[in-house]
C-alpha cells in the first residue's frame, strides 16, 4: 500500500545518533509547537529508561520535516519515575514549560508530585527541574498532568491534573505566571479521573471524566485562574480537548464503552465556549476487541478541520501485549455533527501505548509514535510521522483539446492510492497514483474551450482543488458517418463529418472478435477541408460491429461504439448487438445490413417468439426482445412478402438472469447468474460493457417480483451528501423509468437498502398490493438520524416514513423480506447487544393502515 507520511525513526541517545539502536523504553510521547520567526520549531519529549531502571524525562528540538535541530537532551534525572511529561509555549518569553508526574519523593513519602522546567526553543534549560506541587496521598496516584497556555497579557499558563487514587482525591489546576511560577492553586474536582485543559481565547476550558460516575464534565477557568462555570457534557472516559479559532468551537474527544463491555469507542463532539453542545457525539473509531482498552485519542487542529489520533492493537488479544500496537489517525469535519474520514494508520508496531500525540504544521501534521524494533531485543524507537496536507500544486499540460483522451502530470502532497481525479465535474477514467506526490491522469472529454478545477479526492474522503487548474480546447467530433455497413470484403466508401478534422487525422476500426482476439484496422482517409473524412472499408475476419475512432495527433481521439456493421452478402449472416439480455425481455437489439435491407423485414423471432418492437432505420433495425426462460437461442430475420420467410443467423442470443453488484463507485457492475459472468452490453466493443452508469454511488438494489413480469424492473438506491434517491431501473434497457429523491442538509453519506415486500395470502393491503421498503441510517426522518421510508413501487412516491433513531448509529444495513414481515438488520454502535447486532421488524398493521416497527 502506498504510504504517504514520512517517517524518521530515532533512537534517542544522550547525543544524537540516529543509526544506532539502544536497549531502550521509550513511551508517553508529547509534542508542542513553537512559532519563531515564522519558522515552526517543535519540542518532543518523552519518558524514557536508558539511564536505568527508572524513567526520566528527555526531549529533542524539529523542524516541521521532523528533522532534529538539536541532540536529545536530558531534562531531568532522578530515583524512582518521572513521567506523562507535556509541555505549553511561552510566546512572549520563546520558551516551554514542560510539567510532569514525579516520584522522586516515593521512597520517603510515597508519594507522587508535579514537577515543571523551562527549555528555550534551541533546547537549553533555562529553570532547572523544581517542584510545583506535593500530592501527600498513598502512591496509588495517576496524575498525567495536562497544561494549556493563554495567549493574553499578562500571560498565563494552567496545569491540571488527578491527585490521590481514593474518594479523597480530586482534579487540580495550578496558575502559573509567564515565568513558570505558581500564583495559586485550584479544586476543580472533588474526585479523580483524567483531566485535559485547553485556552479558548477567553478562557481555560477543562473536561475531566468522573472515575466512579463514568460522565464527562467541565469546568470553565477565567484569565484570574478563577472557576466561573462547571457543568457536565456527555458519557465518557479519557477526554481531549483543544479550541478550534476557525470554527470558534471546542472539540472534545473520548472513549467510551459499550454497557456490556464487548467493545470501545472513540468519539468527538463539539461545544461552545460556554460548554453547550452543538453536536451529537459522533463515531470516529471503533475497538471490537472483547473488553476495555485504553486507546487515549488525542487532537490538534489548524483550518476548519481537527486531526484525531489514537492507538490500537487490531490484531486483537492473539498478539502479545508488546510489541503490535498501531496508531492510527482520521480528520474530522464538522457541519452539524462529526464527519469522521476513513481513519489510517500511523505508524505500526509500536509500544503497549502508542499515544501519537500530535501537533498541526503549515503542510500538514506531525504525529509521534513508538516503534518496536525487532532486530534489537527489548529497543523502541521514537517515530516522528510527517501527514502532509492533501494539495495540489501544478498540472502539465494545462491545456488540451476538449475530447480528453490524453494524460497530465499532477504533482503535489498527500496523494493515497485509490485517489480520483475531477476535472470541472467529469471524472478521469484513468488514475495512476505513482506516488504521494505525483498522479498520472487521462484527462475526460468535456465541453470546449472551459476552464476548469481541477480536484483530487482521497479514498478516505478529503479532497483538494486548484482553481481554474485546465483550460479545455476545441472539440474534436464525429457528426454523421454514413453508410453504417459494409459487406466482408470490405470497399465501401464511407464520408465521416464533424469538426477539428486536419490532414494529419487518421481512421482506426476496431472490434472484438468471437474468438475474444481484437480486430484492428488502421486507415489513411482523404481529408476534405473543412470537416470531412472519407476512406474504404477494409476487409473483416468475420459479421461484426466494428468501432470508429478518429485520431488527431495532437489532440487523442474520438470514437463511436459499434459504428459500421460488416455483413456477409453471400449467406445473408448480420451482426448484431448485444448477444445477451435479461430473462424479462424489453431488450433492443440492434441489427446491421445492406442499405435499406431492414424494409423488407417483417419480423423478427427470439427462440420461436416474435420480438415485442421492430424500429427500422435503413442499414439498422432495432428489435425489442420478448420474455424467455434463460437459454441460448436462435435469431431469425422474417421477410413477409409474398409471405413469411424466416432464416436463422449463425449467432445466438443468450436469455440470462441479471444481478446488480453495487459498491462504492457511481455504477452498477450487471452479473449474467445464468453463465457466471459479467453482461456485456456492447458486444464487439473490446471487454465486457457490463456497467450502468449513474450520477451517484450505489448502495443497494432489489430486482422487482410483483410486477406482470418478473424482474422487469430494478430498485436503485443511491447516496449523495445530502440527498438520497432510489430509482426504478428498466432491467431490458438500463433507463430509469422513475425516481424517488430526499434532499436535505442533514442526509450524509450513511448506508441505504432496498427490498419489495409482497404480502401473504389473507393480508388486507392497499393498492398497488406491493411496497418498497427503503432503510436508511442517517436520513433526517421526524428529527431523527435513522429511519425506514415505505414508498409506492408504482409511482415511486413516499407513503410513510417511519422513525427508528437506533439506525442513527448503525454502519452496515441489510433488508430481508417474508410475506408477513420485513427484517432490517444493522452493525451498530454503542447500544448494540452483545454480538453488536441491531435486529429491527417491520410488520403491516390492516387495522391502522400503517407500517409499525419493533427493536428486537
Amino acid at each position: 500500500m502506498l504510504q504517504c507520511q514520512k517517517h524518521k525513526a530515532f533512537s534517542f541517545l544522550p547525543s544524537f545518533l540516529p543509526s544506532v539502536n539502544f536497549g531502550i523504553c521509550i513511551s508517553d510521547d508529547s509534542l508542542a509547537k513553537a512559532v519563531v520567526n515564522n519558522q515552526e520549531r517543535f519540542l518532543s519529549i518523552w519518558q524514557d529508561n536508558r539511564a536505568g531502571d527508572n524513567y526520566d524525562i528527555f526531549g529533542i528540538i524539529m523542524d516541521s520535516n521532523g528533522n532534529a535541530l538539536t541532540n536529545s537532551f536530558m531534562i531531568t534525572q532522578a530515583p524512582h519515575v518521572q513521567r506523562h511529561p507535556r509541555a505549553a509555549f511561552n510566546p512572549y518569553s520563546d520558551e516551554f514549560v514542560i510539567v510532569w508526574e514525579d516520584q522522586r519523593s516515593y521512597y520517603i513519602m510515597e508519594s507522587s508530585d508535579i514537577f515543571e522546567a523551562v527549555v528555550d526553543v534551541d533546547g537549553n534549560i533555562q529553570v532547572a527541574p523544581h517542584i510545583i506541587y506535593h500530592d501527600t496521598g498513598p502512591f496509588k496516584t495517576w496524575n498525567r498532568p495536562f497544561i494549556a497556555s493563554a495567549d493574553v497579557y499578562p500571560y498565563k499558563l494552567l496545569t491540571v491534573f488527578s491527585v490521590k487514587h481514593d474518594f479523597d482525591g480530586g482534579i487540580k489546576g495550578l496558575c502559573l505566571n509567564s515565568g513558570g511560577i505558581v500564583e495559586n492553586e485550584i479544586d476543580i474536582a472533588g474526585k479523580n479521573g483524567n483531566a485535559s485543559v485547553s485556552w479558548n481565547g477567553e478562557n481555560f476550558f477543562v473536561v475531566y471524566d468522573g472515575t466512579y460516575s463514568g460522565m464527562l464534565n467541565y469546568s470553565i477557568i477565567d484569565q484570574d485562574c478563577a472557576v466561573i462555570a462547571n457543568g457536565e457534557l456527555t458519557i465518557g472516559s479519557l477526554p481531549y480537548v483543544i479550541y478550534n479559532d476557525v470554527l470558534d468551537l471546542q472539540f472534545i474527544v473520548f472513549q467510551k464503552s459499550t454497557p456490556t463491555g464487548d467493545s470501545s469507542y472513540i468519539y468527538g463532539i463539539f461545544t461552545t465556549k460556554d460548554g453547550a453542545i452543538v453536536n451529537p457525539p459522533g463515531i470516529i473509531a471503533i475497538d471490537e476487541r472483547n473488553g476495555y482498552w485504553d486507546m487515549r485519542p488525542f487532537a490538534c487542529s489548524k483550518g476548519d478541520e481537527i486531526f484525531v489520533t489514537w492507538d490500537y492493537d487490531e490484531f486483537g488479544l492473539t498478539v502479545p501485549i508488546f510489541p503490535g500496537q498501531n496508531s492510527y489517525y482520521s480528520k474530522v469535519y464538522v457541519d452539524g455533527t462529526v464527519i469522521p474520514l476513513a481513519p489510517e494508520r500511523v505508524a505500526e508496531d509500536v509500544t503497549y501505548h502508542a499515544y501519537g500525540s500530535c501537533e498541526s504544521m503549515q503542510n500538514g501534521y506531525i504525529v509521534v509514535s513508538e516503534k518496536y524494533v525487532e532486530e534489537m531485543e527489548d529497543t523502541v524507537r521514537v517515530v516522528v510521522n510527517i501527514i502532509e496536507d492533501l494539495a495540489i500544486n501544478s498540472i502539465d499540460p494545462a491545456s488540451g483539446c476538449a475530447n480528453g483522451g490524453f494524460n497530465v502530470t499532477i504533482s503535489g502532497t498527500g496523494f493515497k492510492d485509490g485517489a480520483s481525479v475531477f476535472f470541472g465535474m467529469a471524472e478521469s477514467p484513468e488514475v495512476d497514483v505513482q506516488d504521494c506526490h505525483t498522479i498520472i491522469a487521462k484527462v475526460p472529454e468535456y465541453a470546449e474551450y472551459e476552464i476548469v478545477d481541477v480536484r483530487v479526492v482521497n479514498p478516505t474522503g478529503e479532497e483538494a482543488v486548484l482553481p481554474g487548474a485546465f483550460s479545455y480546447g476545441s472539440l474534436v467530433r464525429i457528426d454523421t458517418i454514413s453508410p453504417l455497413s459494409s459487406p466482408l470484403t470490405g470497399g465501401a466508401h464511407v464520408t465521416i463529418t464533424g469538426s477539428d478534422f486536419t490532414a494529419l487525422s487518421m481512421i482506426r476500426l476496431r472490434a472484438e472478435l468471437k474468438n475474444g482476439d481484437i480486430w484492428e484496422a488502421p486507415v489513411t482517409p482523404v481529408y476534405q477541408p473543412p470537416d470531412t473524412l472519407r476512406f474504404y472499408t477494409p476487409a473483416a475476419p468475420e459479421v461484426l460491429v466494428a468501432e470508429l475512432c478518429v485520431i488527431n495527433p495532437d489532440c487523442g481521439e474520438v470514437c463511436v461504439p459499434e459504428a459500421i456493421g460488416y455483413y456477409d452478402a453471400g449467406t445473408g449472416d448480420l451482426p448484431f448487438s448485444p448477444h445477451v439480455g435479461i430473462t424479462s425481455g424489453n431488450t433492443p437489439v440492434t441489427f446491421c445490413g445492406p442499405d435499406k435491407w431492414s424494409a423488407s423485414v417483417c419480423a423478427v423471432k427470439f427462440g420461436g417468439q416474435f420480438a415485442t418492437k421492430l424500429v427500422k432505420q435503413g442499414e439498422k433495425l432495432i428489435a425489442t426482445t420478448p420474455t424467455h426462460p434463460e437459454q441460448d437461442v436462435v435469431v431469425e430475420i422474417c421477410r413477409c412478402e409474398p409471405g413469411m420467410v424466416c432464416y436463422p443467423l449463425t449467432t445466438q442470443y443468450e436469455y440470462a438472469t441479471f444481478s446488480y453488484v453495487a459498491g462504492s463507485k457511481s455504477y452498477l457492475e450487471v452479473v449474467d447468474t445464468f453463465k457466471d459472468k459479467r453482461v456485456d452490453f456492447m458486444t464487439y466493443v473490446p471487454g465486457d460493457q457490463s456497467q450502468i452508469e449513474f450520477d451517484a454511488p450505489v448502495t443497494s438494489t432489489s430486482f422487482s417480483r410483483k410486477k406482470v413480469i418478473p424482474g422487469r424492473y430494478a430498485y436503485v438506491a443511491m447516496k449523495t451528501p445530502q440527498e438520497l434517491k432510489v430509482l426504478k431501473v428498466d432491467t431490458g434497457t438500463s433507463a430509469i423509468d422513475r425516481e424517488f429523491t430526499i434532499t436535505d442538509p442533514f442526509v450524509y453519506a450513511g448506508d441505504v437498502a432496498v427490498a419489495e415486500y409482497i404480502p401473504a395470502p389473507g393480508i388486507n393491503f392497499p393498492e398497488p398490493d406491493y411496497a418498497l421498503i427503503v432503510a436508511a441510517n442517517h436520513v433526517q426522518i421526524g428529527g431523527y438520524f435513522g429511519g425506514v421510508l415505505i414508498l409506492d413501487p408504482d409511482t415511486m412516491t413516499l407513503v410513510q416514513a417511519l422513525s427508528i433513531p437506533e439506525l442513527s448509529l448503525g454502519q452496515i444495513l441489510n433488508v430481508a423480506v417474508d410475506r408477513e414481515r420485513v427484517f432490517l438488520s444493522s452493525l451498530t454502535g454503542p447500544i448494540s447487544g452483545p454480538q453488536g447486532q441491531l435486529l429491527v421488524t417491520l410488520s403491516y398493521s390492516a387495522l391502522t393502515g400503517q407500517w409499525v416497527a419493533e427493536c428486537a
